[in-house]
């Protein structure tokens, strides 16, 4: 089975909805993405999906039954165009969609997806950004 962060990632790309921006316009990370790498990049928006230092959490649920969370960041970057205020918009309207994928439907392979905690929020006159702490469970 495919790592967590990269069925994470697909499963935000085949249900996004938002049209601006769209999912065609975004790029679409499988590890984390740099302030400076993305500043060389030809896009304005990032969605990156990478695992932590410490993915993942394995517990005992029953006889022969296993609860494994992993945990994914999901970072967000949205260059600055023209104004902070119209890009802090669409950090907002990208952050508030991944909410919505993730409330609407479980990537493949997971039990439950959930955002755990929200950091790294920042504006720069160039950047603007946040990540995402996502907790998948499935049973092994």
């Amino acid at each position: 089975m495919a790592d967590a962060a990269a069925v994470l990632n697909q499963h935000l790309y085949e249900n996004w909805t938002l049209q601006n921006p769209s999912r065609n316009s975004i790029y679409w990370a499988k590890s984390k993405v740099e302030a400076i790498d993305f500043a060389k990049m030809g896009k304005n928006y990032v969605v990156a999906c990478y695992a932590p230092m410490t993915a993942a959490n394995v517990r005992l649920a029953a006889k022969n039954v296993w609860i494994v969370e992993e945990n994914v960041m999901v970072d967000i970057l949205v260059r600055v165009v023209s104004n902070v205020t119209e890009a802090v918009e669409k950090r907002e309207a990208i952050r508030d969609e991944v909410y919505n994928i993730l409330k609407g439907s479980t990537p493949s392979g997971f039990e439950a997806a959930d955002i755990t905690r929200e950091f790294n929020k920042h504006e720069s006159p160039d950047l603007v950004r946040v990540s995402l702490q996502v907790k998948l469970v499935k049973l092994a």
